[in-house]
């Protein structure tokens, strides 16, 4: 059998995790480290310079039961916003943060591939025309395989409520600047 590159390494990822022959979805939890490899914008902090290392912890929702991939997450680490991944294939994931208006991509995204014990990837944000953001242009990930099961589960929801209180946080602030509160 002869499959893309993308399903093998999904495919390979999921032979990694443990599965109950129930179960059509995985959720797995990672912790480590983002290397920051090239930086701009106006906003950003002295913690996000190149050559710096964030913490970072990303947790993944792999589901199968459609015949088709479905991969779901989130990551998040100190003083950066929570992102929010969805896509295929783990070598292609699209990233979308809570101050970007609905859900449309704007081109940021986000490859993984794994690793005896956890995984690495490669974050790329698109600068959006404007420097008063800070954008990771290149970023490295380094992360271990830190949960799966409940503990991951836990973290999953964590991250999804963190991503949408930042995002009604972000459009109450809109109101105001616009005076609609």
């Amino acid at each position: 059998m002869n499959l893309p590159l993308s399903r093998l390494l999904f495919f390979t990822l999921l032979s990694l995790m443990p599965l109950n022959a129930c179960v059509s979805s995985t959720t797995q939890l990672f912790r480590g480290d983002m290397e920051l490899i090239n930086v701009s914008g106006d906003s950003c902090s002295e913690r996000e310079t190149a050559n710096n290392h964030i913490p970072l912890e990303l947790v993944l929702e792999m589901n199968s039961s459609s015949g088709t991939p479905q991969i779901a997450g989130y990551f998040n680490g100190p003083e950066i916003q929570t992102g929010q991944l969805s896509g295929t294939d783990i070598i292609h994931l699209q990233v979308i943060y809570p101050d970007e208006t609905g859900s449309v991509a704007k081109g940021h995204t986000l490859i993984l591939s794994p690793t005896p014990d956890g995984m690495n990837g490669e974050l790329h944000e698109k600068p959006q025309g404007t420097s008063i953001n800070c954008y990771f242009e290149k970023a490295a990930f380094r992360l271990k395989h830190a949960a799966s099961g409940g503990e991951a589960k836990a973290a999953f929801e964590r991250q999804r409520k963190l991503f949408s209180a930042e995002g009604h946080y972000n459009r109450g602030q809109e109101q105001l600047k616009a005076n609609n509160p």
